[in-house]
């Protein structure tokens, strides 16, 4: 018994520690971005980023991105996305994209601004 409980309790801890989120805004829910994968080439920063939407719409509560920014350029695309019944991009996924958005700018007082300030420093 004792050791499936050790089984388990590494399993937990695992998963519990597998992202480390770090809030970076929390104007429209609260948006955090994972600080132990942050995946850096050159200038550019990819990261994952999680979104609790503080009004659930269309039955989408949560959302999880991958996104990258080029900290000298100040652009940032959207590499895919999931949509998560509950929060912490947990629960049933509603919606999901693989496809890559358009490349846009960064704007100042932007949540994307914010993001861009944590990953590039």
């Amino acid at each position: 018994m004792k050791k499936y409980i050790l089984v388990f309790l590494i399993f937990f801890t695992k998963i519990a520690y597998a992202n480390n989120w770090v809030i970076f805004d929390d104007e429209a829910g609260t948006n955090y971005y994972d600080s132990s994968a942050i995946e850096i080439h050159g200038f550019d920063r990819k990261v994952n980023v999680l979104n609790n939407a503080s009004e659930p719409e269309e039955g989408v509560i949560s959302t999880l991105s991958t996104v990258q920014i080029d900290c000298r350029l100040g652009t940032i695309e959207v590499l895919s996305w999931q949509a998560f019944s509950k929060k912490m991009a947990t629960g049933q996924m509603v919606k999901s994209s693989q496809k890559a958005s358009k490349v846009f700018f960064i704007l100042p007082g932007t949540l994307e601004f914010e993001l861009k300030k944590k990953v590039c420093s």
